[in-house]
């Protein structure tokens, strides 16, 4: 679960450096990775670890 927080800190940073320069596929990309590590966030806290 710590990875995931990571992961959807990192993928919130990366979308905001996105939009500071105007990057609508860098934010397509980040707003992907942000609900990958968000899916994994919840399958880790439903599994208990």
């Amino acid at each position: 679960m710590e990875q995931a927080v990571v992961n959807i800190n990192a993928a919130l940073e990366a979308l905001a450096n996105a939009q500071r320069a105007g990057d609508f596929a860098g934010q397509g990309q980040a707003l992907e990775d942000l609900q990958a590590a968000v899916d994994a966030y919840q399958a880790a806290q439903q599994a208990g670890e």
